[in-house]
């Protein structure tokens, strides 16, 4: 969806983005270059694909050669997952950049800090992002896992690659990697290390879906679950 689209359903200020770069058919990515010092913009209503969002807010300003935008949603109801609130931040240039995502719902709880650098802007390049997930954190049911190291990050219309790294939590592991290679195929591989099946018993004061399968009634789980996966396939077909 244009910006144009965003208008039209009734946000209102000036805009933050200075052009967007087409990476392929009927998809344009925003390039911030110079943010010009805006106050808030607001938008009321606001639906992007199966997204929803009751009221987002955008401030940017341009100060000392460095750009900062900050977007706030509230209300995103995207699938199942409804987030009370949503708060996105960036900085720096389209070459050297930082953002941050911080989300809060009552089925996760999530931090995310990313670094990186788009190259291919010049027109009739291809288009790429190059950079990390410095910091991260995600609380839910399933506990709450912290990034144990930075993961490489690319991006471009044909690949995406996650480099390997590892959360962690008390007494677990969590270690992947993927990629999507520019044929389209997917390819992940996982390890996981001393889960504790407990996480699959229903919490008394769990409230809205569950990520986890739930057990029979009456039936407790125990112990430490060990596993590795791997899988390969084209989207939207069985792995």
């Amino acid at each position: 969806m244009g910006l144009q689209g965003l208008t039209a359903m009734g946000a209102r200020g000036p805009l933050l983005v200075d052009g967007c770069h087409k990476v392929a058919d009927q998809v344009a990515v925003p390039i911030v270059r110079k943010v010009h010092d805006v106050g808030p913009a607001t938008g009321a209503a606001l639906r992007l694909g199966e997204t929803r969002i009751a009221r987002l807010q955008g401030e940017g300003r341009y100060e000392n050669g460095v750009n900062t935008v900050e977007l706030n949603a509230s209300d995103l109801q995207s699938g199942s997952l409804a987030a009370s609130s949503v708060v996105l931040r960036g900085e720096g240039v389209a070459d050297s950049h930082r953002l941050s995502l911080v989300l809060d719902s009552s089925q996760l709880q999530a931090d995310l800090a990313f670094s990186g650098a788009f190259a291919g802007l010049a027109s009739g390049e291809t288009l790429r992002w190059q950079g990390a997930l410095e910091r991260g954190s995600l609380d839910s049911e399933l506990g709450l896992w912290r990034l144990v190291q930075p993961a490489a990050l690319a991006w471009s219309a044909e690949q995406f690659t996650l480099g390997a790294h590892c959360w962690e939590q008390t007494g677990s592991t969590l270690c992947m990697d993927a990629a999507q290679t520019d044929s389209g195929a997917l390819l992940a591989n996982a390890t996981l290390r001393g889960f504790n099946l407990e996480r699959f018993n229903a919490q008394p004061d769990a409230s809205g879906p569950r990520w986890l399968p739930a057990l029979p009634a009456g039936t407790q789980a125990s112990g430490r679950l060990n596993a590795t996966v791997q899988a390969s396939g084209q989207p939207g077909a069985a792995l």
